[in-house]
């Protein structure tokens, strides 16, 4: 980004030719300029305008001024996005092609220069970790609030217990595992699931505080933290929230997020043993999940959008990795596949989760509840909670409403909200991130197997009177439309 608004600023200012530093010149540059045109860009092979090839007659041209002026205003706005749109190529191509300012532009095409310029297209820095990945999961401009905190005692005693962060993901039965660590808190010899910034079972209350700009909270977080653990005679230390990974199932605030780890990573610093786990699931199935409980849940959603999902770059698990390196360099982090299969009830999560982390003696044995499969398992039930969510209800009234039906509804069918192109395009998009990250899937690790028709339009059924079959003592009343349907079913 900072490249970008260098090469604008400075051809403009002093005018003459900007390359970009990944190209080969085989042949005086000299060939293919035209001395007598006031700008020259480059088309790409692929019909875009490239920000990589400027060349000014002279200082102040008029169309770089405009292009100036519209990366100024977005800078200054800090608009975040894609930065190709923002400050690069996108952004020229989109100025261009207004006839008024091609006109007085000449272009060189790529192919037609080949002789003289070349573009190196396999770079070696392309990786998780390069700008055009990192700026889906970090923002674009600094964070104007820094947080330092306070002079930290008893570091001995903090040094000598180890710590453990699990941040989910998303529909790996986390809530499962903080409902056992809040079981086992009380009795447990040597685990201490930290009741400071804990809710009932979850440390949601924490991620909320760490990520807030509110200094004096967050002063007194880390002071009733320390206070907590120094106290105590346990010796394994555990936080856990999906809010650690992103305080949203569907999407992803980067501001927030990279604050939180910026905290958190401050919080832990004065440990020496310091670990941070979490599961990950093939993207199709955790897409298939996240849906199924944005639908059922208070969120509510009002249409299914697999290509919002998509961007969420906690799913890109070779990015997410690498930016939790970069924001807490001095932890062990361990991803770990989920299995549906194996995975059956409490005991399972907590041994699979900590296995390697924890001494042996410390897995847990206690009788414990097997979990419950939630997910959407009827048409008929998807499309009506989805009909649901779009009316003009409270959201609570909407969560009555939708319970009433999921308990009529629960067990009907083997449905799924993906269809088989769904998956398809899912599993293209994560399949290089994926061999990047060296993970594979198999099939027994994968919850999905039969799929629906595309469930994208709910029009194509009567949805009232689809409802009205599982209320017949209402058929006879005189209802005009869905909403009035569904509040008698709320009144009732």
């Amino acid at each position: 980004m900072q490249a970008d608004i260098f090469r604008v600023a400075y051809i403009l200012k002093k005018g003459g030719l900007y390359v970009d530093c990944a190209t080969k010149c085989l042949q005086p540059i000299e060939n293919i300029l035209n001395k007598d045109s006031k700008l020259i860009l480059m088309r790409k092979w692929h019909g875009g305008i490239w920000n990589g090839f400027i060349y000014s007659k002279e200082p102040n041209n008029s169309i770089l001024k405009i292009i100036w002026n519209e990366i100024k205003n977005n800078i200054l706005l800090k608009k975040e996005g894609n930065i190709l749109e923002l400050t690069g190529p996108r952004l020229f191509q989109e100025i261009l092609q207004k006839s008024e300012y091609i006109d007085n532009c000449t272009i060189i095409d790529e192919v037609n220069v080949k002789n003289t310029f070349e573009l190196v297209r396999k770079l070696g820095h392309r990786g998780p970790s390069h700008w055009s990945r990192m700026q889906n999961i970090e923002p674009l401009y600094t964070d104007t609030f820094n947080y330092t905190p306070k002079h930290v005692t008893n570091t001995e005693v903090l040094q000598s217990k180890q710590i453990i962060i699990h941040m989910g993901q998303y529909v790996t039965q986390s809530q499962y595992l903080q409902n056992y660590l809040t079981f086992i808190n009380k009795d447990h010899p040597n685990i201490l699931y930290m009741n400071t910034g804990r809710g009932l079972s979850n440390h949601n209350n924490m991620a909320s505080i760490l990520s807030s700009k509110n200094k004096e909270n967050i002063d007194n977080f880390f002071e009733g933290f320390y206070s907590e653990i120094v106290s105590s005679q346990k010796n394994i230390v555990i936080i856990s929230s999906e809010f650690f990974s992103s305080f949203n199932i569907f999407g992803f605030n980067k501001l927030k997020m990279t604050r939180l780890w910026k905290r958190i990573n401050q919080l832990i610093e004065p440990f020496n043993n310091k670990n941070l786990i979490y599961y990950i699931r093939e993207q199709a199935d955790s897409i298939e999940l996240r849906l199924n409980e944005l639908i059922r849940g208070s969120q509510c959603i009002k249409n299914i959008n697999i290509k919002g999902i998509l961007k969420n770059p906690t799913l890109d698990y070779s990015l997410f990795k690498t930016a939790l390196h970069k924001y807490f360099p001095n932890t062990t982090i361990s991803p770990k596949i989920y299995n549906h299969n194996k995975l059956l009830n409490y005991n399972d999560i907590y041994n699979n989760l900590f296995e390697n982390l924890l001494p042996r003696q410390e897995y847990i044995e206690y009788k414990c509840h097997k979990k419950r499969d939630t997910s959407i398992k009827s048409i008929t039930l998807a499309k009506i909670l989805l009909a649901v969510n779009n009316t003009n209800f409270e959201k609570s009234e909407k969560v009555k409403i939708k319970n009433t039906f999921l308990k009529i509804l629960s067990n009907s069918g083997n449905f799924r909200l993906l269809n088989h192109d769904d998956v398809k395009m899912i599993r293209k998009n994560f399949t290089s991130s994926n061999k990047e990250a060296d993970i594979q899937f198999n099939k027994k690790q994968i919850s999905i197997e039969n799929f629906s028709q595309d469930l994208h339009n709910i029009e194509d059924i009567n949805i009232k009177n689809l409802v009205l079959d599982y209320f017949p003592k209402l058929k006879g009343k005189k209802i005009d439309t869905l909403e009035d349907l569904l509040k008698e079913i709320l009144i009732s």
